[in-house]
């Protein structure tokens, strides 16, 4: 038995010093497995994020990969306590999109995204998105490195002024 969870301690540690992936695996919350379901699973060529909440929201804010805590915070005007609720690390790794929700100006949820489960970027900048304008078009975009389609998330607008 020992022996049976010094193997699993071990490769455990492995994969955290592999880059933390379990870690960036767990960090997704219910709207980003939403999204997959919808992008991978059921195979949607187009989807609301409205489709992919359980909950009221009026806008949410995307921050791309690399995005500084001072930064996300400056944007939704959150300081102390409340900007850490939201990002707890300095940066938003660069697997992960930061999506924030807010129903009339009050932040409703936040959760770190996986790219691989649908890549929102580019995000759109600097703006929130109302949530009739939370639409995007899904696109294979070549293969990440276990040869899975990757797939972008192009926000209607952007497609639009193609």
């Amino acid at each position: 038995m020992k022996a049976i969870l010094l193997i699993v301690l071990l490769t455990l540690l492995a994969v955290v010093v592999n880059g933390g992936a379990i870690h960036r695996y767990l960090a997704s919350g219910p709207v980003g497995w939403q999204i997959r379901k919808m992008v991978r699973d059921d195979g949607a060529t187009r989807i609301r994020l409205a489709d992919a909440t359980a909950f009221a929201w009026t806008d949410v804010y995307l921050f791309s990969p690399y995005s500084l805590r001072q930064s996300v915070c400056g944007t939704l005007q959150l300081k102390g306590s409340a900007c850490s609720a939201v990002l707890k690390d300095a940066w938003i790794d660069e697997g992960q999109v930061l999506l924030v929700f807010r129903h009339h100006g009050r932040i409703v949820h936040a959760e770190r995204h996986l790219r691989h489960h649908g890549d929102f970027t580019p995000v759109p900048a600097g703006q929130p998105l109302r949530v009739d304008e939370a639409v995007f078009r899904t696109e294979a975009r070549g293969q990440d490195h276990a040869g899975v389609p990757w797939i972008a998330l192009q926000h209607q607008a952007a497609v639009a002024a193609q």
